[in-house]
């Protein structure tokens, strides 16, 4: 018993086997809460003696505790699993792609709320050939044929959909998720091109200059990169057309392709089709987003020094879409210029901006119109997969040394001869 009017000692031993155990000291005027509820199951007497002293009972068939497993989704649960620390989502990812090689810039919602309502009309079937139609008259960048390449890469989405309809929840996870991924994909591409724009030009244009790491002072603001986006209707050499594009008294509209766009930067006036978005530029951006920042280095774009897999490998991406073209383009534009922020989201620019929306649909355009179509965008887009996915296809034949065909003929030649 607990003495409560003077310093005493309590000798314990345990209940289970009687073994005596340290003597604790127990100050004056306290007492034990738990002297009356000591029983016969485990317990831990804590100790101030050394820690090779301490003595711990518990239980010697104890079972050890077994790892926490992660939750493995059954069929029918739509909880969401838990995702390892700066995983991105599936949907969010298709959303990225879509901005990149659909549409720069949409409201998800708008874009489901149409592909529902097509869907409810046709008693939930999904078209084989989703060509142009007259309800679908841009393929896949309207409303009704992004929707459709956006449900055919999200597991199990038409079959929620038509559960969840448009008012549920999955509803608008879905459109969030995707919402946040075309974001995520024109805020990530803006800042890694700004930063490393100037890298992929010669050195021509690309002097070392630390004020160039500043947006402002790129642009109609540089020497160099004025001349890469001053129109061909403008004479840049002259110095008071240079004032006046920085100054902003003459505006550059959206219309109007610069020497950037053109394959050596070079525009003939008599021809302004030739080599047309056909930019070395250009395309080391599009490996930069695509294939991986090592690409970027030389002309092998389909091999990099990245180990990890990059944006084309990710989405299973095979060859170019005239968005994408647009898209980097677009990109590229706003990574030379001084612009500060990329607005396209509201379609409206600011009071003397660049409208980068209205720059973006006019290349889709001119890419789409029939002059175009048939000729000149197929020559673009074949050039872009070449350099993209087959860079060793542009060397030429006698360049290209092939020892196994060499060893394979000498040895069918051999076999010849020793035939004879």
């Amino acid at each position: 018993m607990c003495c409560p009017d003077s310093t005493s000692a309590v000798e314990l031993s345990c209940p289970a086997c009687g073994t005596s155990l340290e003597t604790l000291p127990i100050s004056e005027n306290t007492e034990n809460p738990d002297h009356e509820k000591i029983s016969d199951e485990h317990f831990r007497i804590p100790s101030t003696a050394p820690q090779s002293r301490s003595v711990s009972l518990e239980p010697a068939d104890k079972p050890a505790s077994k790892p926490k497993r992660r939750r493995s989704p059954s069929p029918g649960d739509d909880r969401p699993t838990r995702r390892r620390k700066g995983a991105v989502d599936l949907r969010a990812r298709v959303g990225k792609h879509a901005a990149r090689t659909l549409r720069i810039c949409f409201r998800a919602d708008v874009v489901f709320r149409v592909g529902l309502k097509h869907l409810t009309k046709t008693n939930w079937e999904i078209p084989e050939d989703k060509k142009d139609t007259d309800e679908y008259p841009e393929g896949p960048s309207s409303d009704l044929g992004l929707f459709f390449e956006l449900v055919e890469r999200i597991p199990r989405c038409i079959e929620k959909l038509q559960q969840d309809n448009d008012q549920g929840t999955y509803f608008s996870e879905i459109t969030k998720a995707v919402e946040r991924g075309a974001d995520m994909a024109r805020s990530d591409d803006c800042n890694g091109l700004k930063k490393e724009i100037l890298w992929f030009l010669s050195d021509d244009y690309c002097t070392y200059d630390t004020s160039r790491k500043f947006k402002q002072n790129r642009g109609f603001n540089d020497e160099a990169l004025g001349k890469l986006l001053c129109p061909p209707r403008l004479d840049w050499s002259d110095s008071s057309i240079r004032d006046q594009l920085k100054n902003g008294v003459i505006l550059v509209g959206p219309r109007e392709f610069p020497p950037f766009v053109y394959r050596d930067f070079t525009i003939d006036p008599e021809k302004k089709t030739e080599g047309l978005f056909q930019s070395d530029l250009l395309i080391k951006a599009a490996r930069y987003i695509f294939i991986a920042p090592s690409a970027t280095i030389d002309n092998s774009g389909a091999s990099s020094r990245s180990t990890r897999p990059g944006n084309a490998a990710l989405n299973d991406m095979r060859s170019v879409t005239i968005p994408t073209i647009a898209y980097i383009t677009t990109l590229v534009r706003f990574a030379l210029s001084s612009d500060t922020s990329f607005t396209i989201k509201g379609r409206v620019p600011r009071k003397g901006g660049f409208d980068y929306w209205s720059f973006y649909e006019g290349i889709i355009k001119t890419l789409r119109s029939p002059s175009m179509k048939n000729s000149t965008t197929i020559e673009i887009m074949e050039l872009w997969n070449r350099r993209l996915w087959e860079p060793h296809t542009e060397q030429q034949d006698d360049e290209v040394h092939d020892d196994i065909a060499i060893i394979l003929r000498h040895a069918e030649e051999a076999k010849r001869l020793a035939a004879q």
